[in-house]
């Protein structure tokens, strides 16, 4: 908490100060659509609001007594709290030895982490769909799957990426209560029903608040979105190179990333559902980010917070004898990429110096640390598994 305190001081001052702001450009796009709403309008009177009203409420207590830092605390306190589902998940899922692993890897991967306490103290609301996630799993861990459901529902209208992992989690809770015993199905039906009846609760309630713009700006905007600045993205460049040459097909770029999402996401998915549903959710929502159309920092934390959960495998040496200094290289070789991309972007956006090709050599060097990381986790799941090298 003191970290953040200080990152909060800290970014006051940057704001205030250099060029460079420290508070994320979405923190205003959030304020801005919590003012609207006192003054009676809709959040989406903001042009670029493209979030559920939940998010623009959270704001508005803030902006009511004249602090409107406020709603960086709120994010800051759901950054804490993750921490500790974490911890409770790993007293309740796994012995003692793995729990303990769990533990340090919280501490170190995510309460000390710069960039999980930086996004956070910089106004991002995705560590609020984190806790959402992360208690999904220990609910399913405690076998409370109606209010896990419950809360999967929540966290889709919140942010629509979580849905990925409805498909591992409807073949976890399906499966027999011990080996050899018969499949559950009606459990998963169960699930699938509260989840449902969850977003649309939900969902119809903020229609019926801000009126059914929200289906669009809230879902829709980002099925045919085809950003091309501050993207991380493999595909930005493509997107960039149709919009600039007015040639169109922009849309039509934007939509080839999905079928190589599907495919991927749902493989690892169902590999690991029954095994490890941490690591199906883990690997399905980095596969997930690699292969969308668009990136961004905040996006990075849709699977940190799995990161902890993981941990029993990261340790796990591959039977391929992988070297262990392999880990290490890809997270030095994750953050070179981001900075070489970073690097670029200021120079583009703030000097106009034109590095489109170097932001893009940036964007696949990213993309391919990536697919390093799912290989080399898969390879040491399997190993921890007992599954022949060959098979492997």
């Amino acid at each position: 908490m003191a970290l953040r305190v200080v990152l909060l001081a800290y970014g006051m001052w940057q704001d205030a100060n250099l060029a460079v702001k420290y508070t994320d450009i979405d923190y205003h796009v959030f304020l801005d659509a919590a003012r609207a709403i006192l003054r009676g309008d809709s959040p989406y009177a903001r042009a670029t609001y493209r979030y559920t009203p939940i998010v623009a409420y959270l704001m508005v207590p803030g902006l009511a007594v004249g602090l409107p830092m406020l709603g960086k605390l709120v994010f800051v306190a759901s950054d804490l709290v993750v921490a500790v589902l974490l911890g409770k998940w790993a007293r309740v899922a796994l012995p003692p030895a793995d729990a303990a692993t769990v533990e340090q890897w919280t501490v170190l991967a995510w309460l000390w982490n710069p960039f999980v306490a930086n996004m956070a103290t910089r106004g991002s609301a995705e560590a609020v769909v984190s806790v959402m996630c992360v208690a999904v799993l220990y609910l399913v861990a405690r076998d409370r799957i109606g209010w896990a459901a419950a809360v999967f529902g929540a966290a889709v209208h919140v942010k629509v990426y979580p849905i990925i992992s409805a498909v591992p989690l409807a073949l976890h809770v399906a499966q027999p209560a011990h080996p050899g015993g018969p499949w559950r199905p009606w459990r998963s039906v169960w699930c699938a029903l509260i989840a449902t009846a969850a977003f649309a609760a939900l969902t119809a309630a903020m229609v019926a608040v801000t009126g059914v713009d929200m289906l669009h700006h809230t879902y829709g905007y980002h099925v045919t979105r085809t950003d091309h600045r501050h993207n991380f993205s493999v595909y930005f460049y493509a997107i960039y190179l149709r919009i600039a040459a007015s040639s169109g097909g922009a849309a039509a770029v934007a939509l080839v990333p999905f079928a190589a999402q599907v495919v991927t996401v749902t493989a690892l998915g169902v590999r690991f559902a029954r095994t490890n549903l941490p690591l199906a959710v883990f690997l399905q929502t980095v596969a997930f980010v690699a292969f969308n159309k668009v990136m961004t920092s905040q996006y990075f934390m849709w699977w940190l917070c799995y990161v902890p959960m993981v941990a029993p495998v990261l340790q796990t040496r591959s039977a391929r004898r992988v070297p262990w200094w392999v880990l290490p290289l890809l997270a030095a070789l994750w953050v070179a990429a981001q900075g070489a991309w970073l690097g670029n972007a200021y120079q583009l956006e703030f000097l106009g110096v034109p590095t489109f090709r170097a932001l893009f050599v940036s964007s696949v060097a990213l993309f391919a640390v990536h697919v390093a990381l799912i290989v080399e986790l898969v390879a040491r799941a399997a190993t921890k598994e007992g599954v022949p090298k060959k098979v492997e």
